[in-house]
């Protein structure tokens, strides 16, 4: 049986302000933790957060066994760039060597032209998937899980290194790099200046201290660096259509709920500028908000066919469709956001 964190009130951490309004209720849906939770909006900055939320000490409770990032490495590596035939292979060191400046992967010698041309194709794909080399190629995944994106990165020529808050993942993502710390970001000891590309991807809406934690981020950023940073979207199309069985609220675990203007406004207080901020599409939030309605449904005795029809090739096509549909009108799932320092 699970624990139930302890709960406290707590003001606005964007702004201060004591004043707030409580916006959503909900439990945990995804691991059961026991307790009912809330989601309040800042009566003076329009943040949302949740409120009142677990005690500092009680966080891990949170975090039971089994949590998603936590799975093993091979689970969460993601496409092999570098991988597969061997013109497909050359096609994507060519693409990334001329595309995303990764001149170490130049091939050696004259290349087919079917090899230039499959190339070139290849490279506007790449360009969604990869972040383009800078600098001395110095990488931070702060927030790696078990090591999948320090392993993609590594295979691309970066030199690697992660912070990762709980050592069940940590001691997967070791097998990687011994570059690793173990705790808060708050904590980690890099050297300011120190990276080239710092990636933190949903990790900032689960942090207590978001404005220390994003001038930490920043201020590891050496001349040109560029942090990487995604969080899920309040301000998206999915809050509305699913109230509070919305996949990306995760209460207790989210502790933020950001929408592009507050992350921007957290930002720019925190020493950085938002170079560029791009809504990513996610058909599975919106298929596991549904799968939540379902459950609720069904105990209700209002939603037994929900579960095959979830299941239907159709429903999913429509659920990709609209997705994509909302990131395009910038209503996304999740917001990336590119920082410089200021």
């Amino acid at each position: 049986m699970l624990a139930t964190p302890r709960l406290e009130g707590v003001r606005c951490p964007l702004c201060g302000a004591q004043e707030s309004r409580r916006l959503v209720e909900g439990k945990d849906r995804l691991m059961g933790v026991p307790g009912a939770f809330a989601i309040a909006e800042c009566g003076k900055c329009s943040f949302l957060f949740t409120n009142p939320r677990p005690l500092v000490e009680d966080l891990g409770l949170c975090y039971p066994p089994g949590y998603g990032p936590h799975r093993d490495v091979a689970e969460r590596s993601g496409p092999r760039v570098l991988s597969g035939s061997g013109s497909r292979a050359l096609a994507s060191r060519l693409a990334l060597a001329q595309s995303l400046g990764y001149r170490h992967l130049q091939p050696e010698g004259e290349l087919p032209w079917s090899v230039k041309l499959r190339a070139k194709l290849r490279a506007g794909r790449l360009r969604k998937r990869i972040e383009p080399w800078r600098g001395e190629g110095r990488y931070l995944d702060a927030g790696c899980g078990s090591g999948g994106l320090l392993q993609k990165m590594q295979s691309l020529g970066w030199t690697v290194s992660g912070i990762e808050f709980t050592e069940e993942a940590a001691a997967k993502a070791r097998a990687v790099t011994p570059a690793l710390f173990v705790g808060d970001i708050l904590d980690a000891p890099f050297p300011e200046s120190s990276f080239d590309l710092v990636t933190c991807n949903h990790v900032l809406e689960h942090v207590p201290r978001p404005l220390e934690t994003l001038a930490k981020l920043i201020r590891w950023l050496a001349p040109g660096g560029v942090l990487s940073l995604e969080v899920p979207n309040a301000g998206g199309l999915g809050p509305p259509l699913f109230g509070s069985c919305w996949f990306s609220y995760d209460l207790p675990r989210h502790l933020l709920h950001f929408t592009p203007r507050t992350l921007t406004q957290a930002v720019e207080q925190s020493g950085g500028k938002v170079i560029s901020i791009h809504h990513v599409a996610s058909p599975s939030t919106w298929r596991k908000s549904l799968e939540y309605q379902s459950r609720e449904r069904t105990t209700a005795g209002r939603g037994a066919g929900l579960p095959g029809l979830l299941a239907s090739r159709p429903l999913r096509g429509l659920l990709r469709l609209g997705a994509q549909s909302a990131a395009a009108m910038g209503r996304g799932e999740a917001i990336r956001a590119l920082i410089q320092r200021a």
